[in-house]
């Protein structure tokens, strides 16, 4: 929310002070979203966007309020806060006693919504079998892991032609081994720092493709010598959370253990801390640090400090709801969902349709599919289709939940499409069979992504030089 003028900014925080002061109920707040006054709205919005997630019950409730300003508002308020959201850390309550590896892993479960699965745990060494809490405790995702010695591990799957890593399906936990590498936390944001390198002209590797438990073999500059160190890094981000590059990494201090500073003069240069997997939005990055070597450098590096800028984004937490009852396909009407547009043509009966289960016929376009300069011409048909394929279409698939009256979600189905027509792609999706008597598909569920930009802040101290 931007406020122009200084003096209402000022008379809304005193507002909102007040209204904090006097312990103004939050339905209270949702009430005064649809005040005549203008300076009561915006107050009672700023209000609501500070209780943060507390509000959202009411804020989901107002988004079907007779007021058409407070359902604007709502939905305005609930996007921000969401957005907020995604660079404040997940935090896990866990009540004092003892606790089992298992258990705490279903708590992380509900609360990242991924699948996580714990792989070769034995509970022993690094890895303990239980948490022990002397008193309630609050802890965030990283901080649960380094207490249960575990490390996630991506399911490593390269697009060909296509840099970056697939967003996994399921996460696997692995026990902590080897030595301590270095870490830099912040926020749901993980940094890792490997051994440092020299600099060579050595050709660069397959982007995109990592290994478990590695990096990729660096990218020297040209000039046949070796001309700087080379810091590789990973970055992680909670499991709900993709990342996506958005410019090159700003260095803000490096220096060594002889107080040299080792901060590359090219700076701005786009080639010069670059991130792989810089095209899309994917679970892990992986980064060089380009320093340059003094003629006396030292033994580590004392101190290194920086900010990397990152598109992050997640699935929302409320999803785009489009009944699908007959009277609403009569209406044959476009819903935008978050990054998309779904038409609903018709569903076909399993007594229509040979007994094989539900067809719902939908027609979908995506705001990509635009950005790409892709339409509905015929000449566009085969790239429409490859997107379709894709595996930033498999999340978006992903996203798109069918469930009965009783909210129970239809699994097993497949999209399969069928032509375009001028609002995209028309699609088939094949629901299976279900039992005699069961009821039929209810809803259309769509989660919509939401998005932020954010520069993550590093810190490391101590890394021993080559």
């Amino acid at each position: 929310m931007v406020l122009k003028s200084t003096g209402l900014v000022g008379l809304l925080l005193v507002m909102v002070a007040v209204a904090v002061s006097a312990g103004m109920e939050p339905q209270n707040l949702i009430s005064q979203l649809g005040s005549p006054k203008y300076a009561d709205r915006e107050a009672a919005s700023v209000a609501l966007e500070r209780l943060g997630q507390t509000a959202f019950p009411l804020l989901k409730a107002a988004r079907f309020d007779r007021d058409p300003e407070v359902r604007n508002r709502a939905e305005v308020l609930l996007d921000s806060i969401e957005r907020s959201l995604l660079t404040e850390p997940a935090r896990v309550r866990i009540d004092a006693g003892r606790h089992t590896v298992t258990e705490i892993v279903e708590k992380l479960v509900k609360l990242e919504n991924t699948p996580l699965q714990l792989v070769n745990f034995r509970g022993s060494g690094n890895s303990p079998r239980f948490l022990e809490a002397a008193k309630p405790e609050t802890l965030g995702f990283w901080a649960i892991l380094d207490r249960l010695g575990l490390i996630p591990l991506w399911d490593i799957e390269a697009d060909i032609g296509r840099p970056g890593l697939r967003r996994p399906v399921t996460v696997k936990l692995v026990p902590r081994s080897g030595p301590h590498i270095p870490i830099s936390d912040h926020g749901p944001f993980r940094l890792t720092a490997r051994d440092i390198l020299f600099g060579a002209d050595v050709p660069p590797p397959e982007v995109g493709i990592r290994f478990p438990g590695g990096m990729p073999a660096p990218m020297g500059r040209r000039g046949g010598r070796i001309a700087e160190f080379l810091v590789p890094l990973e970055m992680m981000a909670e499991p709900r959370l993709s990342l996506k590059s958005s410019g090159p990494i700003r260095i803000l201090e490096a220096v060594d253990d002889r107080g040299q500073t080792l901060v590359a003069e090219a700076q701005g240069d786009p080639d010069v801390n670059q991130a792989f997997n810089g095209d899309r939005t994917v679970s892990a990055l992986s980064l060089q640090l380009h320093l340059r070597i003094p003629e006396r450098p030292g033994k580590s590096l004392k101190r290194l400090r920086g900010l990397v800028p990152i598109d992050v984004e997640a699935r929302k937490r409320e999803p785009t709801v489009i009944p699908l009852s007959p009277p609403s396909l009569a209406d044959r009407r476009p819903i935008a969902c978050g990054g998309a547009t779904i038409l609903v043509h018709g569903l076909t009966m399993p007594d229509q349709n040979f007994g094989r289960g539900y067809v719902l016929e939908i027609t979908v376009r995506r705001e990509e599919w635009a950005l790409l300069g892709i339409n509905n011409r015929m000449g566009n048909r085969r790239r429409l289709w490859g997107e379709l394929a894709s595996s930033d279409s498999e999340r978006f698939w992903q996203n798109l939940e069918i469930v009965d009256a009783q909210g129970q979600p239809y699994r097993g189905w497949s999209p399969a499409p069928v032509g375009v027509d001028p609002d995209g792609v028309r699609i088939l999706l094949n629901l299976p069979a279900r039992e005699e008597g069961s009821s039929p598909p209810s809803e259309l569920r769509f989660y919509g992504q939401i998005r932020t930009s954010v520069e993550v802040p590093f810190t490391f101290s101590d890394l021993k030089l080559p």
